[in-house]
């Protein structure tokens, strides 16, 4: 993400400088009429692009001073202490005063100069008018800045920009290393300065630092993302540019948790930033609509939109870019889309999701997601389309105000829109319950049923005909000629459909979740116990590859046989793979040689001798031991064995239909009681010839 938001920079004419943010400015120390003739103006509102520095934290001494150049809080433009008096010599206000100094030093800049002289002459004088207004009207936290002409402010001067900027590369780097995104051998960041505002609550850097953070992953400080200042500076500019609430431009909000208390949680709340590296031209010229604006249109609802929904051709066109001739000229094969979901956690900015396509490839997934998501209207005369937001607000609770239980729902909804994977098949249960068992709203939202009702009945189609010619075959049924009790009883045919396969998958969709909750938590800790989760694992012997639940790491004596070393631990660990079930145990050993697989890539990664390992089955909520015996090492083996050569021969083995396969995900696909039954198809001709011999 970070290299895609830095060779995205020069698309982005509206950038500031680097070290520059969106502030505003309250108050305004005019010296236009010279520093002995300064006057105070304001209070205003006025939005700059002006130099900050990073989250003041910690007891302010000399050693840890934060000020910014030109422009301030009160506390250190003039010395306005909590109490609101003037505090001239304060630390603050001498660290203000100081940069300045430097800057005037390195640039020779007049302006700069004229506020130089202000404050060191005519500021401290006590009793003057200026000082009494200050006082009666300013706070220690309004933004002060200052002016010496009348075109632009000082800070806005192109050599104190660049001075900024020397001056923050200075001060943040570190020790000499190579940047993670353009690989130069340069200083590295220690720490990065620049804040990302996300729902107007939080302010996150772009990366973190913090070592405890990163324990899991064995590194120290900046050695997990590398930057450079160009690199850091650059990607912090664009993502604040595209996140900019005032914009709305390129971010939509996909989940918000406001739930009471709301943003106490702030791993609820998640915002999805959609861009462009580059806006293709068509043969004839400029594309005719909103490229960006149309591909965000499964994110949009209807509060993101300013004015009338887009014009469905604009569509229509999207969808034709990659293969009407008319567009060959068009260069989508090499115009990349982005689409980042960042939620806020504390002080850090995390990364939900990633999402790095062509633009030719995302408008085939598209076309695909708005057939399935495309609905007729309760009415039968027109259709619609429902974004994700809406979706998922109507499958949630009824009073529920918290974005905990569909957020993980609508990043699946935004990977099937713009990566083509399938949707959730969870969503299908909930959403069928929903519309089985409508919960009626109060009177004020009665308007809202049937929207939702619409969009409880988009999420059922979707999951239904995602993929299939009935995704465009349903949105065609209309009213005209249709009786009251056909279209009744097809809607029930659709229902009943509905819901079979979502009680199907009702128990993949409870497996999913108990996965889930082993993989959430990474790595811990306790004593005597190192927990991995969701462990990547491999086999080159073997030939696998796979992601294990949980894998506990044990302390065992010094040079004990098959022991290992972990990064940064001390001691020899033994690892011990724990594989998390639905169900109860079976009565076959599949569980028991999937477990063992995981064992045989483990002793290979580590050079390891592991023993044993546990099953925990989610009915019991226990665990059963597994010892690694002989017998059962060399039927996986087997098994893997078999795997390749049923790969390499292209043979896929007929079903055998057990009472098991009712449960199966991917019963409709496998379709065991079809394949099973041999000599079907023979059946089926010599009836068919009997009944027409017995026709009269």
């Amino acid at each position: 993400m970070l290299r895609a938001l830095v060779e995205s920079a020069a698309r982005f004419e509206d950038l500031p400088p680097a070290g520059y943010e969106r502030v505003k400015i309250r108050w305004v120390i005019d010296l236009c009429q010279g520093a002995a003739q300064a006057a105070l103006t304001g209070p205003f509102e006025i939005e700059k692009f002006a130099p900050v520095r990073g989250e003041r934290s910690g007891k302010v001494s000399e050693s840890n001073l934060k000020p910014a150049l030109l422009v301030d809080n009160a506390k250190y433009a003039l010395g306005l202490s909590a109490a609101n008096t003037l505090a001239r010599q304060s630390f603050e206000h001498r660290g203000f005063k100081d940069i300045l100094q430097r800057a005037i030093e390195a640039t020779g800049d007049a302006e700069a100069s004229q506020v130089h002289e202000f404050l060191h002459l005519h500021w401290p004088v006590q009793g003057s008018g200026i000082e009494r207004k200050v006082l009666d009207t300013v706070k220690p936290a309004d933004r002060v800045a200052f002016r010496v002409g009348t075109s632009e402010y000082p800070f806005e001067r192109a050599a104190l920009q660049r001075f900024w900027c020397d001056h923050l590369r200075e001060e943040y780097s570190g020790k000499p290393g190579y940047c993670a995104v353009c690989g130069r051998h340069q200083p590295i960041l220690r720490v990065l300065p620049w804040q990302v505002p996300l729902f107007g609550l939080y302010s996150c850097p772009i990366s973190s630092f913090n070592a405890s953070a990163f324990d899991s992953f064995g590194k120290k400080q900046t050695a997990n993302s590398p930057l450079c200042f160009d690199c850091a500076a650059t990607a912090s500019s664009v993502l604040q540019f595209l996140v900019d609430s005032e914009r709305e431009r390129h971010s939509r909000v996909l989940a918000r948790d406001e739930s009471k208390g709301g943003g106490k949680a702030p791993l609820k709340n998640q915002l999805a930033v959609f861009w462009l590296n580059g806006l293709p031209e068509a043969p004839g010229g400029e594309l005719n609509f909103d490229l960006e604006a149309a591909l965000a249109e499964p994110m949009t609802t209807s509060a993101d939109r300013d004015g009338p929904p887009p014009d469905p051709s604009h569509a229509d066109a999207l969808y034709g870019l990659p293969w009407r001739a008319s567009a060959s000229g068009l260069e989508i094969a090499r115009t990349r889309f982005y689409v980042a979901v960042l939620s806020p956690n504390k002080s850090r900015l995390v990364l939900r999701d990633w999402i790095d396509t062509s633009l030719n490839a995302v408008c085939n997934k598209l076309k695909r997601y708005d057939d399935a998501r495309t609905i007729v209207s309760a009415d039968g005369r027109s259709l619609g389309r429902i974004p994700v937001q809406e979706m998922l607000w109507a499958l949630r609770p009824w009073k529920s105000r918290s974005a905990g239980d569909s957020a993980n729902l609508v990043r699946g909804l935004v990977r099937t829109a713009y990566m083509g994977a399938l949707p959730p098949p969870e969503l299908l249960e909930i959403a069928v319950q929903r519309f089985r068992v409508p919960v009626r709203p109060g009177r004020q939202d009665e308007t809202k049923f049937e929207t939702w009702r619409q969009a409880q009945a988009a999420a059922i189609k979707l999951v239904l005909t995602y993929g299939t010619e009935e995704a465009i075959t349903l949105q065609s049924v209309n009213i005209e000629g249709r009786s009251a009790q056909h279209l009744c009883g097809q809607l029930l045919a659709i229902l009943e459909e509905a819901q079979l396969r979502a009680s199907r998958w009702r128990i993949t969709a409870e497996g999913r979740l108990l996965h889930d909750r082993a993989h959430e938590s990474g790595t811990e800790a306790r004593p005597g116990l190192v927990v991995a989760r969701g462990l990547h694992l491999h086999s080159l012997r073997l030939g696998l590859t796979g992601q294990a639940d949980v894998v506990e790491f044990r302390p065992v004596e010094d040079g004990s046989a098959g022991a290992v070393l972990l990064p940064d631990r001390d001691g020899w660990w033994r690892p011990f793979p724990v594989e998390y079930k639905r169900g109860r145990p079976k009565a076959d050993s599949c569980d028991q040689i999937q477990l063992c697989a995981q064992a045989l890539c483990l002793e290979e990664m580590f050079g390891a001798v592991i023993e044993g390992g546990a099953l925990f089955y989610g009915k019991d909520r226990r665990r059963t031991a597994v010892p690694f015996g002989d017998d059962l090492r060399a039927q996986t083996e087997a098994l893997a064995q078999r795997m390749h050569a049923l790969y390499s021969a292209r043979v896929t083995p007929a079903a055998v239909y057990a009472k098991k396969c009712e449960r199966c995900s991917l019963y409709d696909r496998c379709l065991p009681r079809t394949v099973s039954k041999r000599g079907a198809v023979k059946r089926y001709m010599a009836r068919a010839l009997r009944d027409d011999r017995t026709e009269p």
